[in-house]
């Protein structure tokens, strides 16, 4: 088939629906690649001296609060959940916020290695905490960089949500997963970095142009793992990172976590990198599927070509 022929494929690991349509590439600013815009203000809730204009925090590093907190994490001030259990409905639920800094112009790349890895160590706590409610059947840990991908506030901050729901098709989709990994793992037209701990790939069905998949090569836990394993995942997602600034130039993402519902510990975890050039319009809207300009395979060429600074 032509590489600019329209394809219809269905990803049998997250049922998401894309229509491949590798010939609206060559429209003018068929990419979104505005410079990143992040919210902005005159005031910063998230800043230092601004404690007081936050709920009182539940975690912070460094605990000693004769220091300067580096982190974080405080109830967000107005949930998406409703917070206080006066019923069975499924929209109870906590939601919180990790603020990743004190430094309100840090992002992911400009954190040290050693700071990221304690980021990632303080969403582990949360989630251990929250396991041990039995109301608690699925955590939702998200990021929003910048307006575009939904982000309110500027100063660097990722989010939490623990659901008394548990959403059955993550459960499928990591059961998929969990079937599918072997060979995915295996698709080297695909992948974009690998190393002994984690993998980097376009997914093979990509609902956005330069979708990744960051995948764990161990079978542990992500609130199981040591702060060595946090201090390794840090250093290749910062890799992945500027893989990607390099291709696509510094613009609005999501980063997803894929964790498993309460009691399904074993199924794989996954952390899913979506920029955010192209718009989601009325076609999209109306027909459910995703349309997508560039394969996964010539995404994962670019990226895996980026020279990553030594």
């Amino acid at each position: 088939m032509p590489n600019d022929t329209p394809e219809l494929c269905i990803d049998p690991i997250t049922g998401a629906e894309v229509l491949y349509a590798p010939q609206r590439a060559k429209r003018i600013n068929a990419l979104v690649r505005e410079p990143l815009i992040l919210p902005s203000s005159d005031f910063c809730p998230f800043c230092p001296g601004n404690e007081e204009e936050t709920p009182a925090e539940v975690y912070r590093w460094p605990t000693s609060p004769d220091v300067l907190w580096q982190l974080r994490i405080v109830p967000n001030r107005f949930p998406a959940v409703a917070t206080q259990l006066f019923s069975d409905s499924p929209a109870y639920g906590q939601h919180e916020v990790l603020i990743e800094s004190a430094r309100h112009e840090d992002d992911w790349l400009s954190l040290p290695i050693e700071h990221l890895a304690h980021v990632f160590e303080a969403i582990a706590v949360r989630l251990r905490y929250w396991s041990t409610d039995p109301r608690s059947q699925y955590i939702q840990v998200f990021k929003n960089v910048g307006s575009r991908a939904g982000a309110t506030l500027g100063h660097p901050h990722l989010q939490l949500v623990s659901l008394n729901y548990r959403p059955e098709r993550i459960l499928k989709e990591l059961h998929h997963l969990e079937e599918k990994f072997p060979t995915l793992v295996e698709h080297k037209n695909l992948m974009v970095q690998c190393d002994g701990n984690y993998a980097t790939l376009c997914p093979p069905v990509s609902r956005v142009p330069y979708e990744l998949w960051l995948l764990p090569r161990h079978s542990a836990a992500f609130d199981a793992l040591s702060f060595d394993d946090y201090v390794k995942l840090a250093q290749h997602l910062q890799a992945t990172l500027h893989r990607l600034e390099a291709v696509v130039g510094k613009v609005a993402h999501n980063v997803i976590w894929k964790l498993p519902p309460t009691g399904h510990a074993h199924l794989p975890w996954r952390i899913e990198i979506l920029p955010r050039l192209t718009t989601f319009a009325g076609f999209e809207l109306g027909s459910g599927l995703y349309v997508n300009p560039i394969r996964p395979e010539l995404a994962a060429v670019q990226l895996s070509s980026v020279l990553l600074p030594s």
